[in-house]
């Protein structure tokens, strides 16, 4: 696996894509049909690649260097949450299929896209925190009883602070005045992307924010307004609705949540369709920063404890005609360069075109999860491969690898819970 690394300012666009007169950020409209038909619609498959005779498994490469641990994490063939253990051995730790009440407690689920469970966090005492793909927040008891279910439409990603949690969740309403003359008069739904916090103790919502109704200044009101215009018509799931799928616009996409400046109270959201770090004032209600980069369909920004900075898995970032690619990056945080710190080479690429996550490790290593490939990287600074995993799931009647939705160590990830060996 080689790596490229190279210092770059963050406005600059690889050479043969930059279109000339584009808005600064909407690289992600700008990259054209084909790359935006590669992400699809907001629900996940279950699989993206063809299994053929791929090697499934762990390999450590360096056992002196390699943070060997175990990891949970999460897979598009069912709704669970397994332990990969440093021996390479996998445990299924919480499952829907074997909660005591998910029939009277769970999802409803309709369709095959709406088996995922996202992002996964254990807690304190061995419970689980999950994110149903597009439906809901739920939190499992160690023999995956569901203790409460809440956010309706929780998607992406989860932040927890202390004993709450930020989340985020969508909407589905009819366009605004304001947003019906943008769109020529058209009543096509839009998407309400927001900003939840949570009790972990009973689910109940404290606050939220809708992201497309936030106050702003011009700038913030040119930008939403040129995503609207630009959004793509999605299917999404509605958990109001026992998990029936409704078509609506999907002007921002937010994907990430991140305490990037420990100062604020509010966390960092990432908007996948503009390329852009959205801050919000602490009462929920207005715009306090927005900065925007030449990222292309990214996720999983995260604070990089080396120096400082942001890292974030850049979906598309690496793309030259005709093979799109995909590359970790760490974005300065004092002039918001980016380091280029892996990328996949001829023989091996390294592409997802949707999910993906970078996680920073103990001593400056890196957990890389290429999603779709259904495979973890464990790097250090230099780019050098420490360790890997493959998959071993697969979707049998389409014989594809089934996609790796999220991973995380479990000891950094909060549980405490003892490890298995």
């Amino acid at each position: 696996m080689g790596l490229a690394c190279v210092a770059a300012p963050i406005s600059c666009a690889p050479p043969s894509e930059a279109p000339p007169s584009s808005a600064k950020g909407f690289w992600f409209a700008e990259r054209g049909a084909k790359i935006r038909e590669a992400v699809g619609t907001l629900g996940y498959a279950a699989g993206y690649e063809p299994a053929e005779e791929r090697w499934s498994g762990l390999r450590v490469h360096d056992p002196d260097a390699a943070y060997l641990e175990p990891f949970l994490f999460s897979s598009g063939h069912e709704p669970a949450a397994f332990a990969l253990l440093p021996d390479g051995t996998i445990e299924r730790r919480w499952s829907l299929a074997e909660s005591p009440n998910a029939a009277s407690e769970g999802p409803r689920i309709q369709h095959p896209t709406q088996h995922a469970w996202r992002r996964i966090q254990e807690l304190p005492g061995g419970d689980l925190l999950v994110i149903h793909e597009g439906l809901c927040l739920m939190r499992l008891a160690p023999d995956s009883t569901i203790r409460w279910r809440s956010v309706p439409g929780a998607h992406h990603d989860l932040l927890v602070d202390g004993d709450e949690a930020w989340v985020l969740d969508r909407t589905v309403t009819a366009p605004t005045p304001r947003e019906r003359g943008w769109l020529g008069g058209a009543e096509t739904p839009v998407t309400r992307d927001g900003l939840v916090r949570v009790s972990l103790d009973d689910g109940r919502v404290l606050e939220r924010a809708s992201l497309s109704e936030l106050r702003g200044d011009a700038r913030w009101d040119e930008v939403y307004q040129e995503a609207i215009k630009r959004a793509r018509v999605v299917e999404i799931g509605d958990d109001q609705r026992d998990g029936e799928l409704r078509d609506a616009l999907d002007p921002l996409h937010a994907n990430g949540l991140a305490r990037l400046d420990p100062s604020r109270g509010v966390p960092t959201v990432f908007l996948r369709e503009v390329g852009g770090f959205l801050n919000l004032a602490r009462d929920l209600g207005r715009v306090d920063q927005l900065w925007l980069g030449p990222f292309v369909g990214a996720h999983d920004p995260q604070l990089d404890p080396v120096g400082g900075g942001t890292l974030l898995f850049d979906n598309f970032g690496a793309s030259s005609s005709p093979s799109p690619a995909s590359q970790v990056l760490s974005i300065s945080p004092i002039d918001r360069t980016a380091q280029v710190l892996f990328r996949g080479t001829e023989e091996d690429p390294f592409f997802s075109p949707v999910c993906g996550a970078v996680l920073p490790l103990p001593e400056g290593r890196l957990l890389v999860v290429e999603s779709t490939a259904g495979r973890a990287l464990q790097i250090d600074r230099s780019g050098r491969l420490l360790w890997e995993f493959r998959t071993p799931f697969r979707i049998p009647h389409e014989d594809l690898v089934a996609v790796l939705l999220d991973m995380r160590p479990e000891e950094v990830s909060g549980g405490s819970q003892p490890a298995v060996r």
